[in-house]
């Protein structure tokens, strides 16, 4: 049985709590990985550019606050020094 939860709703976030299976984590990527020099830093890597942000930080910060209000526990993938600051 598949029981929508309402507020999560209203929060902008499709979640469903099933008989078993409870949504309760969200995981949001604001940058890549060292291996593909995709990890966003703040000087360059010596043989590409500074790698990149998955997504604009304020529409992050938006969607952390969001799914923070809807009760959810939140974490963020951020490799780069970048990353970590913004």
């Amino acid at each position: 049985m598949v029981q929508r939860e309402p507020s999560r709703l209203d929060a902008g976030l499709d979640l469903c709590v099933f008989e078993r299976l409870r949504v309760g984590h969200v995981k949001f990527f604001s940058d890549g990985g060292m291996g593909a020099r995709t990890a966003w830093l703040i000087d360059p890597y010596l043989d590409a550019e500074y790698g990149m942000p998955l997504m604009d930080m304020d529409v992050l910060a938006q969607d952390i606050e969001k799914a923070d209000n809807a009760g959810l526990a939140v974490m963020v993938h951020a490799v780069g020094d970048r990353a970590n600051r913004e």
